[in-house]
């Protein structure tokens, strides 16, 4: 029986961290490697955030020394295949990959992970199992490409934390990274079923979209997201619809010019309904609905590229709605339309012809313009959203069977900004086809949308993962 039975949570969690290293590849980089250039797409994102993600695994506790061992034997020999990761930023333009290795803290928290699901406070103590503080700040020369926590619960029950730069991966990129290291972990404990990483990643990026010397800063994406960021006190919530809500959405969103809507064009179409009726309520001034969503065009090239091609393959895909039309129906078709704008013809047009960047720079110069129109003197309603759905996080199995939780990282507790952006990240919730939408903006905002009688008729709000589903944690 697994040790990590419920028990009645402590007054405090404290983690110690035990250990800092860093894994390096387990062979050298050859020479003719030593530098890698980011493509052109990696540009538009080099000035953006990092990419966090937070996996819990429930495991006994006498594996506990044999899975720390194994989990660093594994990553590094997965770091020979991925080595611009164990490099550091070298400038704008690359990596120096110099093998100096990943960052690697290992922790220990004083409580049972079933402990730790059912604090009240479980979603603000996020931040606790990452390698550093959640921030917004720049890939600059010679940070980290990936830094990784692991954190033990007294149950043996692990966390695995990360974050990696944006201007080397998208999300999928990653996933592919966290796949292979896993799968390496899982193999390693018994050689004769070892299998070697036989999609091995594909760092010839620049080569395919090669990067341009002159990029000036401000045609970043970070900084279309200016003229959106306002004062307040950013914060979370976690809002989580089964497959029956869901099922509901889509049968409301549906009319004449979407009629099949998927899971993911209803859950955000609804929530950018329920966040600029609550703005509307807050403010008492009905203003335009923007919205910028980050799309794949990965697969939309045409011919195809190489599935294993390392790097950002994403775009932003944007809509406005005048303030009558911010009703779910209404809504759900700026979304379908902004969504499919980012398809083979826009990639043909604008990323593999000839004066890409110029093209794709002009992109988000109109659409900062018309978001920013004199037309709406009082501004509009903005929410940036990213997808993590369908990557397949919760298939990711070290050897301790699927992970009972995996999450984006909420804003660290103790965060003084007095800036922020709306924004939101959709990822595929812990059981069936379901959805976890996790909302950051304002914490005054957040409390009038957590209470929204729409939103929480159909969504529960910050679920334990213990409530979710059974679990033996």
């Amino acid at each position: 029986m697994n040790n990590c039975t419920y028990q009645k949570p402590k007054e405090k969690m404290e983690i110690e961290r035990i250990s800092e290293s860093f894994i390096k590849p387990s062979s050298p980089t050859p020479i003719q490697l030593k530098t890698y250039n980011i493509c052109l797409i990696d540009q538009f994102l080099m000035y953006g955030v990092d990419i966090p993600l937070l996996f819990f695994y429930s495991i006994n506790e006498d594996s506990i020394s044999e899975s720390s061992h194994l989990l660093k034997q594994s990553l590094s020999e997965t770091l020979t295949h991925y080595y611009p990761l164990a490099g550091r930023i070298k400038d704008h333009l690359s990596v120096d990959c110099n093998d100096e290795g990943v960052y690697y803290a290992e922790a220990r928290a004083n409580i049972r992970l079933s402990e730790y699901f059912s604090r009240s406070d479980f979603i603000v103590l996020m931040d606790s199992f990452m390698p550093r503080e959640v921030s917004c700040r720049e890939s600059s020369p010679g940070s980290f490409v990936v830094t990784i926590q692991v954190t033990t619960f007294a149950c043996g029950s692990i966390a695995i934390g990360l974050f990696c730069s944006h201007m080397v991966m998208d999300a999928a990129s990653l996933t592919s990274f966290i796949k292979a290291w896993a799968a390496s972990t899982l193999s390693n404990p018994n050689p004769n079923t070892k299998e070697a990483i036989t999609d091995t990643p594909n760092f010839d990026g620049a080569a395919i979209f090669p990067h341009y010397d002159a990029f000036p800063r401000e045609a970043t994406m970070s900084s279309f997201d200016g003229p959106f960021l306002k004062p307040g006190k950013l914060a979370s919530r976690s809002f989580v619809f089964d497959e029956s809500s869901l099922s509901l959405l889509k049968a409301q969103a549906i009319n004449s010019r979407v009629e099949n809507p998927t899971r993911i064009e209803a859950v955000t179409s609804f929530l950018f309904e329920c966040i600029s009726e609550i703005l509307t309520e807050k403010s008492g001034i009905s203003k335009p609905f923007a919205f910028t969503y980050l799309v794949s065009w990965k697969r939309k090239v045409i011919p195809r590229l190489p599935e294993n091609l390392f790097g950002n393959f994403i775009w932003m895909a944007s809509g406005l709605s005048p303030p009558e039309e911010t009703k779910l129906s209404s809504l759900v078709c700026k979304v379908r339309e902004a969504i499919w704008k980012i398809n083979s013809d826009f990639v043909k047009d604008n990323i593999q012809s000839d004066g890409a960047f110029s093209k794709l720079a002009k992109t988000i110069k109109e659409t900062r313009k018309e978001f920013t129109s004199s037309e709406f003197p009082n501004g509009v309603n903005f929410v940036m959203v990213s997808s993590l759905c369908n990557l397949g996080l919760y298939e990711v199995d070290f050897g301790w069977g699927k992970p009972v939780w995996v999450t984006c990282v909420d804003v660290p507790i103790d965060d003084s900004s007095n800036v922020l952006l709306n924004s939101m990240v959709i990822m595929d919730s812990r059981i069936g086809k379901g959805i976890e939408a996790w909302v950051f903006m304002d914490e005054q905002e957040l409390r009038l949308l957590e209470k929204y009688e729409k939103l929480i008729a159909l969504a529960s709000v910050n679920p334990s993962p213990l409530k979710i589903r059974p679990a033996s944690l």
